[in-house]
């Protein structure tokens, strides 16, 4: 390869320059004059009086301890050396940082760049350098100048934070390089980004990575919840991640979350086009998929003042298989059925009835004081008397939409 040679040749030329240097600075003695050997004090007119130097104390009686002559420079070979070495370096780095594809380069000259370059550049070499550390190729320098570039990216007041910076650190955690306060410096990181409305963008990464780093990262979540400032969002992820064992912080956080309304951009068609926030969401999912340990404060949820939490709590709790909670789920869904402003209510409502069963649909055609909410619940009670629901019913009486299994991003995913 072209660019081998000339790296060859420059090293080649460059060592020569840095020897030649080191030759001409050293330099050579010359002139008369009987010198200290240790600090080049002029000793020759008291050499025969005194054992020591009186500059320094050594001794300048032996044959070592003094020299001839003054030690001179020669600024000739330091310049001759100057001009070998800085061509050859400014030309060894372009080939090697320009020329040479990047994964034919060296570790230590691509952590060198990293070292010393912008954090929000250079991702090309470090994607190659995590390549290699998660090969087994990266160690030493070249590994600590990775882990710095990406955690230097979460750190940075104003820098851009990418999934290349968190696919990094990740990898670091995984292996144990971070320290327990680097690894809670960047959740923290992460925290302060989603709770940060300014950038959309940086939310929306912060979110994906807390998401791909999944239980890894939840001691430091769960210190989150006793601080203001991060709670919203430290709940937000836990949430987001069914794995995580509901506890009372995080069930009473769910439970709450179940109100949160939304508005514009957010009214998407999730949950049947019901128009809540993504907390309310995430926390519907939650309950749902950890509804039997969740039941307690679900039953309790049924009695909520608030309409969509009660619906929302109720919807939930049918996911328990051993609840026998028809009659209140029937009594605490009823008013979905009214007519309201928020579109999906009654669907999710029927959703819930039909979970439940024939004693749930009694029970809130009894609270019922619409007539079309009276028929639509008067349908429902006559299909159970059918013994069997037409398939139309049969849908909506199969598992929830967010039921399904969770479907983990592969953006971070080790390379084999």
């Amino acid at each position: 390869m072209p660019w081998i040679l000339i790296q060859t040749v420059s090293f080649a030329v460059g060592l020569t320059g840095l020897l030649l240097i080191i030759a001409g600075l050293v330099g050579r003695r010359a002139g008369p004059g009987v010198r200290c050997r240790s600090c080049g004090y002029d000793v020759e007119a008291i050499a025969d009086e005194q054992d020591a130097c009186p500059e320094c104390g050594s001794s300048i009686t032996s044959k070592r301890g003094t020299v001839t002559g003054a030690r001179v420079r020669r600024k000739g070979l330091v310049s001759a050396g100057a001009v070998l070495l800085v061509p050859s370096m400014a030309v060894g780095w372009y080939v090697s940082s320009v020329m040479q594809p990047v994964a034919a380069r060296p570790s230590w000259l691509m952590a060198a760049e990293l070292w010393i370059g912008p954090t929000s550049e250079n991702t090309e070499l470090a994607r190659e350098l995590n390549r290699r550390w998660r090969g087994g190729e990266l160690a030493g320098f070249s590994r600590h100048a990775l882990v710095d570039w990406g955690l230097s990216a979460w750190n940075g007041a104003h820098e851009t934070r990418n999934f290349e910076h968190a696919s990094v650190v990740w990898f670091a955690m995984a292996s144990g390089e971070l320290s327990d306060a680097q690894t809670d410096r960047f959740v923290e990181q992460i925290l302060i980004d989603i709770g940060d409305d300014s950038s959309t963008a940086r939310q929306k990464v912060a979110v994906a990575v807390a998401e791909d780093f999944g239980t890894a990262v939840r001691p430091r979540l769960e210190a989150a919840l006793d601080e203001p400032e991060l709670r919203d969002a430290a709940i937000g992820l836990l949430l987001n991640d069914v794995r995580n064992v509901p506890n009372q912080w995080l069930t009473s956080a769910a439970i709450e979350s179940l109100a949160h309304q939304a508005g514009g951009a957010d009214t998407g068609p999730a949950l049947d086009r019901l128009p809540i926030s993504l907390e309310a969401r995430r926390a519907v999912r939650y309950l749902t998929h950890h509804a039997s340990i969740c039941a307690p404060a679900l039953r309790s949820a049924l009695a909520s003042k608030n309409d969509q939490r009660r619906l929302l709590a109720a919807l939930a709790l049918t996911a328990d298989e051993d609840a026998t909670d028809a009659s209140a789920i029937g009594v605490a869904v009823a008013s979905a059925f009214e007519p309201n402003e928020v579109p999906g209510d009654a669907v999710l409502a029927t959703r819930a009835i039909l979970r439940a069963g024939q004693a749930a649909a009694k029970a809130a055609a009894g609270r019922a004081t619409n007539a079309s909410a009276r028929q639509r619940l008067a349908e429902l009670t006559n299909a159970f008397g059918r013994g069997g629901l037409p398939p139309s019913l049969e849908r909506l009486a199969g598992p929830l939409p967010w039921q399904e299994a969770e479907r983990r991003p592969a953006s971070l995913v080790p390379v084999p």
